[in-house]
Protein backbone atom coordinates (compact mmCIF):
# COMPACT_ATOMS: atom_id res chain seq x y z
CA UNK A 1 0.00 0.00 0.00
CA UNK A 2 1.44 3.45 -0.66
CA UNK A 3 1.43 6.90 0.34
CA UNK A 4 0.64 9.86 -0.59
CA UNK A 5 2.40 12.86 2.17
CA UNK A 6 1.47 16.40 1.79
CA UNK A 7 4.23 18.95 3.03
CA UNK A 8 3.95 22.58 3.58
CA UNK A 9 5.41 25.59 4.64
CA UNK A 10 4.06 29.19 4.77
CA UNK A 11 5.75 32.28 6.68
CA UNK A 12 3.56 32.83 10.07
CA UNK A 13 3.43 31.39 13.88
CA UNK A 14 1.55 28.44 14.17
CA UNK A 15 -1.52 30.39 15.27
CA UNK A 16 -1.76 32.40 12.22
CA UNK A 17 -0.98 29.71 10.20
CA UNK A 18 -3.96 27.55 11.99
CA UNK A 19 -6.24 30.25 11.58
CA UNK A 20 -5.14 30.73 8.22
CA UNK A 21 -6.27 27.67 6.76
CA UNK A 22 -9.49 27.11 9.94
CA UNK A 23 -10.83 30.07 7.65
CA UNK A 24 -10.06 29.10 4.18
CA UNK A 25 -10.64 24.73 4.62
CA UNK A 26 -13.38 25.06 7.01
CA UNK A 27 -14.77 22.02 5.10
CA UNK A 28 -11.78 20.33 5.98
CA UNK A 29 -10.75 21.58 9.20
CA UNK A 30 -14.09 21.70 10.64
CA UNK A 31 -13.94 18.19 12.57
CA UNK A 32 -10.67 18.42 13.79
CA UNK A 33 -9.85 18.90 17.42
CA UNK A 34 -6.31 19.18 19.65
CA UNK A 35 -4.99 15.77 20.97
CA UNK A 36 -2.17 15.57 23.39
CA UNK A 37 1.48 15.18 22.19
CA UNK A 38 3.68 12.47 23.12
CA UNK A 39 6.13 13.76 25.96
CA UNK A 40 9.24 15.69 24.09
CA UNK A 41 7.64 15.70 20.74
CA UNK A 42 8.88 18.00 18.29
CA UNK A 43 5.48 18.23 16.79
CA UNK A 44 3.84 21.69 18.37
CA UNK A 45 0.07 20.96 17.72
CA UNK A 46 -1.72 17.77 16.21
CA UNK A 47 -5.33 17.47 15.18
CA UNK A 48 -7.27 14.83 14.51
CA UNK A 49 -11.13 13.51 14.64
CA UNK A 50 -12.60 10.82 14.80
CA UNK A 51 -11.93 9.05 11.44
CA UNK A 52 -8.08 9.12 12.67
CA UNK A 53 -7.32 12.34 9.87
CA UNK A 54 -4.41 14.22 11.55
CA UNK A 55 -2.91 17.52 10.80
CA UNK A 56 0.31 18.07 12.03
CA UNK A 57 2.06 21.74 12.98
CA UNK A 58 5.48 22.94 13.88
CA UNK A 59 7.93 26.04 13.71
CA UNK A 60 10.76 25.35 11.18
CA UNK A 61 12.81 28.19 10.83
CA UNK A 62 11.08 31.38 9.91
CA UNK A 63 8.26 29.16 8.43
CA UNK A 64 5.52 27.05 10.16
CA UNK A 65 5.43 23.52 8.59
CA UNK A 66 2.03 21.26 8.37
CA UNK A 67 1.93 17.78 7.44
CA UNK A 68 -1.26 15.84 6.12
CA UNK A 69 -1.64 12.47 4.62
CA UNK A 70 -5.62 12.36 4.22
CA UNK A 71 -6.82 15.85 3.59
CA UNK A 72 -6.54 17.41 0.74
CA UNK A 73 -4.96 20.81 1.57
CA UNK A 74 -2.60 20.34 -1.80
CA UNK A 75 -5.64 22.31 -3.26
CA UNK A 76 -4.56 24.33 -6.58
CA UNK A 77 -7.74 27.06 -5.82
CA UNK A 78 -6.75 27.52 -2.08
CA UNK A 79 -3.55 27.75 -2.00
CA UNK A 80 -2.72 30.81 -3.46
CA UNK A 81 -5.52 32.73 -0.91
CA UNK A 82 -3.23 31.25 1.47
CA UNK A 83 -0.66 32.96 0.14
CA UNK A 84 -2.55 36.24 0.08
CA UNK A 85 -3.27 35.89 3.91
CA UNK A 86 0.20 34.27 4.73
CA UNK A 87 3.01 35.09 2.35
CA UNK A 88 5.17 32.09 1.00
CA UNK A 89 3.38 29.21 0.64
CA UNK A 90 5.40 25.70 -0.03
CA UNK A 91 3.41 23.01 -0.78
CA UNK A 92 4.99 19.59 -1.98
CA UNK A 93 3.55 16.10 -2.73
CA UNK A 94 5.24 12.94 -2.82
CA UNK A 95 3.39 10.04 -3.49
CA UNK A 96 5.61 6.81 -3.13
CA UNK A 97 2.55 4.73 -5.14
CA UNK A 98 3.35 5.64 -8.55
CA UNK A 99 6.68 8.05 -7.44
CA UNK A 100 4.96 11.57 -8.35
CA UNK A 101 6.81 14.43 -7.28
CA UNK A 102 4.85 18.11 -7.12
CA UNK A 103 6.58 21.41 -5.96
CA UNK A 104 4.22 24.49 -5.47
CA UNK A 105 5.83 27.73 -4.62
CA UNK A 106 2.78 30.20 -4.34
CA UNK A 107 3.80 34.30 -3.40
CA UNK A 108 1.03 37.18 -3.17
CA UNK A 109 -1.46 35.54 -3.52
CA UNK A 110 -0.04 33.70 -6.88
CA UNK A 111 1.47 30.23 -8.26
CA UNK A 112 4.89 31.54 -8.74
CA UNK A 113 6.84 28.03 -10.01
CA UNK A 114 5.15 24.67 -10.38
CA UNK A 115 7.40 21.35 -11.02
CA UNK A 116 5.81 18.10 -11.15
CA UNK A 117 7.37 15.31 -12.45
CA UNK A 118 4.14 14.26 -14.71
CA UNK A 119 4.21 17.95 -16.25
CA UNK A 120 5.97 20.79 -17.27
CA UNK A 121 7.23 23.39 -15.25
CA UNK A 122 5.52 26.09 -14.59
CA UNK A 123 6.84 29.84 -14.17
CA UNK A 124 10.15 30.97 -13.69
CA UNK A 125 12.98 28.92 -12.12
CA UNK A 126 13.78 30.17 -8.49
CA UNK A 127 16.58 30.59 -6.95
CA UNK A 128 16.35 27.93 -4.83
CA UNK A 129 16.56 25.14 -7.77
CA UNK A 130 20.28 26.18 -8.39
CA UNK A 131 22.49 23.47 -8.55
CA UNK A 132 19.69 21.38 -8.41
CA UNK A 133 18.97 18.45 -11.23
CA UNK A 134 16.69 19.30 -13.52
CA UNK A 135 14.53 16.00 -13.42
CA UNK A 136 12.02 16.47 -10.93
CA UNK A 137 12.15 13.22 -8.07
CA UNK A 138 12.03 13.17 -4.74
CA UNK A 139 15.69 14.25 -4.14
CA UNK A 140 15.31 17.67 -6.39
CA UNK A 141 12.17 18.37 -4.47
CA UNK A 142 14.30 17.82 -1.01
CA UNK A 143 17.13 20.18 -2.22
CA UNK A 144 14.65 22.84 -3.08
CA UNK A 145 13.01 22.92 0.11
CA UNK A 146 16.12 22.44 1.97
CA UNK A 147 17.35 25.95 0.13
CA UNK A 148 14.38 27.68 1.41
CA UNK A 149 15.74 27.05 4.98
CA UNK A 150 13.37 23.78 6.16
CA UNK A 151 14.25 21.07 7.56
CA UNK A 152 14.14 17.89 5.76
CA UNK A 153 10.86 16.55 6.11
CA UNK A 154 11.78 12.91 5.92
CA UNK A 155 14.59 12.84 8.59
CA UNK A 156 13.62 16.16 10.18
CA UNK A 157 10.72 17.66 11.62
CA UNK A 158 8.37 16.45 11.94
CA UNK A 159 9.62 12.85 10.36
CA UNK A 160 7.44 11.30 8.07
CA UNK A 161 5.72 8.74 10.41
CA UNK A 162 4.15 11.33 12.67
CA UNK A 163 1.07 11.64 9.14
CA UNK A 164 0.54 7.96 10.50
CA UNK A 165 0.77 8.59 14.28
CA UNK A 166 3.15 9.64 17.06
CA UNK A 167 4.90 7.07 17.77
CA UNK A 168 6.70 6.78 21.56
CA UNK A 169 10.29 5.46 21.71
CA UNK A 170 8.98 1.83 22.33
CA UNK A 171 7.64 2.17 18.92
CA UNK A 172 11.32 1.66 17.71
CA UNK A 173 12.80 -1.11 20.36
CA UNK A 174 14.40 -3.73 18.19
CA UNK A 175 12.12 -6.74 17.65
CA UNK A 176 13.44 -10.67 17.41
CA UNK A 177 14.60 -11.65 14.18
CA UNK A 178 11.17 -14.03 14.02
CA UNK A 179 8.59 -11.41 14.94
CA UNK A 180 7.05 -10.35 11.57
CA UNK A 181 4.70 -7.49 12.48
Amino acid sequence: MGVTAFFFAAEGSIDEVEAALRALFPDLLGGLAARPRNEGSVVEAIYRNDDDVLLALWRDGDHTGFAESTLGLFDEERLPRLSARLGRVIAVCIGDHGGSYVLHVYEGGRLRRALNNARAAEGEPLPQETGVSSRVDESSILSIWQAFGLTDFFEGVPPLRVLASEPSAADFRPKPWWKFW
